[in-house]
Protein backbone atom coordinates (compact mmCIF):
# COMPACT_ATOMS: atom_id res chain seq x y z
CA UNK A 1 0.00 0.00 0.00
CA UNK A 2 1.28 3.65 -0.92
CA UNK A 3 2.06 6.29 1.74
CA UNK A 4 0.14 9.02 1.22
CA UNK A 5 2.83 10.63 1.78
CA UNK A 6 4.50 9.38 -1.08
CA UNK A 7 1.42 9.45 -3.80
CA UNK A 8 -0.37 12.60 -3.32
CA UNK A 9 -3.88 13.56 -4.89
CA UNK A 10 -2.40 15.30 -8.01
CA UNK A 11 -5.35 16.72 -7.97
CA UNK A 12 -4.89 18.91 -4.61
CA UNK A 13 -0.95 19.99 -5.91
CA UNK A 14 -0.74 23.24 -7.43
CA UNK A 15 1.43 23.46 -11.10
CA UNK A 16 5.09 23.79 -9.25
CA UNK A 17 4.17 20.89 -6.76
CA UNK A 18 3.29 18.60 -9.93
CA UNK A 19 6.38 19.57 -12.04
CA UNK A 20 8.38 18.79 -8.91
CA UNK A 21 6.36 15.40 -8.78
CA UNK A 22 7.02 14.57 -12.49
CA UNK A 23 10.65 15.24 -12.01
CA UNK A 24 11.10 12.99 -8.71
CA UNK A 25 9.01 10.56 -10.90
CA UNK A 26 10.80 10.43 -13.48
CA UNK A 27 14.53 10.84 -11.75
CA UNK A 28 13.32 7.46 -10.13
CA UNK A 29 12.38 5.90 -13.03
CA UNK A 30 15.20 6.59 -15.23
CA UNK A 31 17.18 4.86 -11.63
CA UNK A 32 15.55 2.05 -12.08
CA UNK A 33 16.16 1.65 -15.68
CA UNK A 34 20.19 2.35 -15.25
CA UNK A 35 20.00 -0.43 -12.78
CA UNK A 36 18.59 -3.06 -14.77
CA UNK A 37 20.74 -1.88 -17.68
CA UNK A 38 23.81 -2.68 -15.21
CA UNK A 39 22.09 -5.51 -13.91
CA UNK A 40 21.65 -6.83 -17.95
CA UNK A 41 25.79 -5.99 -18.29
CA UNK A 42 26.63 -7.98 -15.41
CA UNK A 43 24.94 -11.11 -16.63
CA UNK A 44 26.06 -10.70 -19.84
CA UNK A 45 29.86 -10.59 -18.90
CA UNK A 46 29.23 -13.26 -16.37
CA UNK A 47 28.09 -15.66 -19.30
CA UNK A 48 31.06 -13.89 -21.25
CA UNK A 49 33.86 -15.07 -18.73
CA UNK A 50 32.45 -17.75 -16.76
CA UNK A 51 29.86 -19.52 -18.82
CA UNK A 52 26.50 -20.54 -17.05
CA UNK A 53 27.54 -20.61 -13.87
CA UNK A 54 25.31 -20.37 -10.55
CA UNK A 55 26.51 -16.20 -9.95
CA UNK A 56 24.44 -15.65 -13.20
CA UNK A 57 21.00 -16.27 -11.16
CA UNK A 58 21.61 -13.24 -8.72
CA UNK A 59 21.48 -10.71 -11.58
CA UNK A 60 18.67 -12.08 -13.11
CA UNK A 61 16.98 -12.07 -9.65
CA UNK A 62 17.35 -8.37 -9.41
CA UNK A 63 16.50 -7.50 -12.91
CA UNK A 64 13.39 -9.23 -12.37
CA UNK A 65 12.61 -7.05 -8.86
CA UNK A 66 13.35 -4.03 -10.56
CA UNK A 67 11.18 -4.77 -13.45
CA UNK A 68 7.93 -5.42 -11.34
CA UNK A 69 8.58 -2.49 -9.42
CA UNK A 70 9.56 0.13 -12.23
CA UNK A 71 5.77 -1.03 -13.55
CA UNK A 72 4.31 0.92 -10.87
CA UNK A 73 6.29 3.85 -11.46
CA UNK A 74 5.73 4.63 -14.86
CA UNK A 75 1.76 4.45 -14.30
CA UNK A 76 2.22 7.08 -11.39
CA UNK A 77 4.70 8.65 -14.06
CA UNK A 78 2.30 8.81 -16.38
CA UNK A 79 -0.28 10.27 -14.12
CA UNK A 80 1.19 13.16 -12.98
CA UNK A 81 1.53 13.56 -16.71
CA UNK A 82 -1.72 13.44 -17.64
CA UNK A 83 -2.67 15.64 -14.62
CA UNK A 84 0.06 18.19 -15.82
CA UNK A 85 -1.69 17.83 -19.77
CA UNK A 86 -5.40 18.14 -18.77
CA UNK A 87 -4.33 21.42 -16.63
CA UNK A 88 -2.69 22.90 -20.02
CA UNK A 89 -5.88 22.76 -22.19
Amino acid sequence: MANPEEDPNLSELNMQELLAEQKKRKTSLLTHQFIIGLMAGVAVFSVVNKGFTFSLGLPLLFILIFVRSGKGLKEKLQSVRAEIAARNK
